[in-house]
């Protein structure tokens, strides 16, 4: 742990404390779960900490703190729209006030900007379909009127925006005849009270997207280790992480895509006090929100065109990047059919990585942009994907399509294998479901059967059931079959090192394990690295 970290650490044990002495139930979430699951502790580029909180639950800690003034150690807070005029955030937050840390969004309001813990609450939604429609209209109303400094409705489709829009502005008119805190109250009080134990489902109060998580997740605790002490993480976490970070959640980021927050300021041995007591006296705290109120009522009428604009713009940027891919196989003369029969893989990603740069952008996945690209290459770009064992990126770009038009018989067939790899995925990562995972091996076509994807599932499966030493040389043969296929596979040699590892052969272990981690970004296999041999590719990776 780094300083941040360690300081972060001992408010979370403060937190689980005070939580575990009330009865109050609360769950890791965000990147400290994933580092707990992934290793054992901090992401070494983490910089917060997350945790998930029912709505009951957090009313019962709420009246907890409200009611016992001297309940939190000193130099403590517990901050959120409830308790503070200035603060207009739906998440609340566990602050260290003798800390600096002091974001844009939340500097207006001054009184969470020491280090912190997040509470993501989780709001019961109805089952009916109407009536689900009305609470989540106006839940995702109240983000956005909760929250001025940004639009939380960046991604509501855009035949559903305007509805949207209009019934915000109608709770702006509201809010100028009644006053804010009548109507938020008359809101909150409608929509976010509704009984946990008729709901399937939750929704995360907190905007810029729709998450929703079954309500069986959270069905009971599960206990895993984090930085040397355990704390409680939903049972169902993996299937929560498919849903929030996709498929491809299992993958440790590269460099690039590590989130960092990067406050304005950073000052862990002064209090934010120090510094907010000096430009406070500059500023009208409710002048500033109104003038963002205002601003935002702008935005929300110029979003359509905003978004249209934007849209367009990816569209020509796609346009240009497939000329620029046609010019570019011609020049160089590629045959595309014959580099994916050669498994050229890393040349064909880097002749299309303009194309999947774009249509794997965030806004055209969610708004469905299709960027028209001929079938011939459409075909060789997706089932390079594929072939990699990278199916998830072939099924974005799959759902693009098949939301703008019906998918030929070859891009069903794609669609269908990339299905039986998630299923795969599924079963084994999140499920621990190993009989299911052997009928969809056994139930495989020939296509299936010939990809990596299922090698790698067959290796651990046999894993899962082997009982004894010829069980385990088994799969060291198989593994090292495999590999004249798909050398230098990370998954698979980590399969091998595993085999090895479970002979008592631990230096043959290491040997393949530094192999395997320097092949694959597949966070359990770097965990099983670290765990069984030493090998910490995280840290290494981080540090270097």
């Amino acid at each position: 742990m780094n300083e941040v970290q360690r300081g972060l650490f001992n408010l979370l044990v403060e937190v689980d404390t005070l939580c575990k002495e009330n009865g109050i139930e609360y769950y890791l979430a965000g990147g400290a779960a994933l580092g707990a699951l992934r290793f054992g502790g901090f992401l070494p580029w983490d910089d917060d900490i997350d945790l998930f909180i029912t709505r009951e639950n957090w009313r019962k800690l709420y009246a907890l703190v409200s009611e016992n003034e001297d309940i939190l150690p000193k130099n403590r807070n517990l901050i959120c729209m409830e308790n503070s005029e200035f603060y207009r955030n739906p998440i609340a937050r566990y602050v260290d006030t003798s800390t600096t840390v002091i974001h844009a969004a939340q500097s207006i309001a001054s009184e969470s900007c020491g280090q912190q813990v997040e509470f993501f609450i989780l709001d019961p939604i109805p089952k009916d379909k109407d009536e689900c429609k009305e609470y989540l209209k106006n839940m995702t109303a109240f983000l956005e009127l909760i929250s001025p400094n940004f639009l939380t409705s960046k991604f509501i489709p855009i035949s559903e925006y305007p509805a949207h829009r209009d019934l915000v502005l109608s709770y702006f008119d509201k809010i100028e005849e009644e006053g804010f805190d009548s109507v938020m109250r008359g809101l909150y009080d409608k929509y976010y009270n509704y009984p946990q134990e008729k709901a399937d489902l939750f929704y995360l109060a907190w905007g810029e997207d729709y998450l929703f998580y079954k309500t069986e997740w959270f069905s009971e605790e599960r206990f895993i280790d984090f930085e040397g002490r355990t704390f409680p993480v939903p049972n169902g976490l993996e299937h929560l992480y498919r849903v929030e970070f996709g498929d491809d959640w299992i993958y440790v980021p590269n460099t690039d895509n590590q989130m960092f927050h990067n406050p304005l300021i950073e000052d862990l041995n002064r209090s934010f006090e120090e510094y907010s007591d000096i430009y406070l006296n500059f500023i009208n705290q409710r002048k500033m929100i109104s003038t963002y109120e205002e601003i935002k009522k702008i935005y929300l009428k110029i979003r359509i065109p905003t978004l249209k604009n934007s849209l367009e713009r990816f569209k020509m940027r796609g346009v240009i990047a497939t000329e620029e891919l046609y010019k570019n196989i011609e020049y160089n003369n590629y045959d595309l059919e014959q580099l994916l029969k050669d498994e050229q893989y890393s040349l064909l990603d880097e002749i299309f990585d303009d194309y999947y740069d774009i249509q794997l952008k965030k806004n055209c996945r969610l708004f469905n942009l299709f960027i028209d690209i001929k079938e011939e290459v459409l075909k060789v770009a997706i089932e390079n994907k594929i072939k990699q064992g990278r199916y998830f990126t072939a099924l974005r770009i799959l759902n693009i399509m098949e939301n703008n038009f019906t998918l030929s018989d070859q891009f069903s067939h794609y669609k269908k294998a990339c299905e039986y790899c998630k299923s795969l995925s599924v079963n084994i990562y999140d499920n621990k479901d190993f009989d299911k995972a052997t009928d969809i091996l056994n139930d495989a076509d020939d296509y299936c059967n010939s990809l990596i994807d299922t090698k790698r599932a067959k290796l651990l499966v046999k894993l899962h059931y082997a009982n004894g030493d010829d069980d385990y040389k088994e799969i060291i043969d198989e593994g090292n079959q495999m590999l004249s296929d798909f050398p230098d596979d990370g998954e698979i040699l980590a399969s091998i090192a595993e085999a090895h590892y479970r002979l008592g052969d631990s230096e043959k272990a290491h040997e393949i394990y530094r192999n395997a981690v320097n092949n694959t970004r597949n966070g359990f296999v770097w965990r099983n690295a670290k765990q069984q041999v030493g090998i910490d590719k995280m840290l290494e990776e981080y540090q270097c």
